[in-house]
């Protein structure tokens, strides 16, 4: 029986004591042993991570000019993303700058919402428009609503 990917998603999100738990409970609501799903949650993630690569891959090998010189490397982007907002933020840690002027960013933080792109949980402010870089993935994305 095929756990469904959305719940898969959540357990890559999760440290890994709220991973174990988790993995316990889905085993018994789906009539499977703990290690069946720990197996099911290791080819998801290597399933997912070759889906990523073979796109990089393409992306480098598409955007690559043997005639152009030497540049810095950009970061992905995503100009104008359509948010997927977080209802209850209270569970999540947006503790990934320890520096005052990090701490100073957190208090404004009024709203989450999930990366465009890895799924990422980010706080942000509520003006808009705003340039958001996660730090999960380092992709750029510019939300306007």
């Amino acid at each position: 029986m095929a756990i469904p990917s959305s719940i898969l998603d959540s357990l890559l999100l999760m440290d890994e004591y709220e991973k174990m738990l988790s993995i316990d409970r889905i085993s018994r609501e789906h009539g499977l042993s703990p290690e069946q799903v720990s197996q099911e949650l290791a080819n998801y993630m290597a399933a997912t991570s070759n889906v990523q690569s073979n796109a990089s891959q393409t992306n480098a090998s598409a955007s690559f000019d043997a005639t152009a010189e030497k540049t810095s490397p950009s970061l992905p982007s995503n100009p104008t993303a359509e948010p997927k907002y977080i209802s209850s933020t209270s569970n999540l840690r947006m503790r990934y700058d320890p520096t005052q002027q990090g701490a100073a960013r957190q208090k404004s933080v009024e709203q989450a919402i999930l990366c465009p792109t890895c799924s990422a949980p980010l706080g942000i402010p509520s003006q808009r428009p705003i340039l958001v870089t996660c730090p999960n993935c380092m992709t750029q994305s510019r939300f306007e609503n």
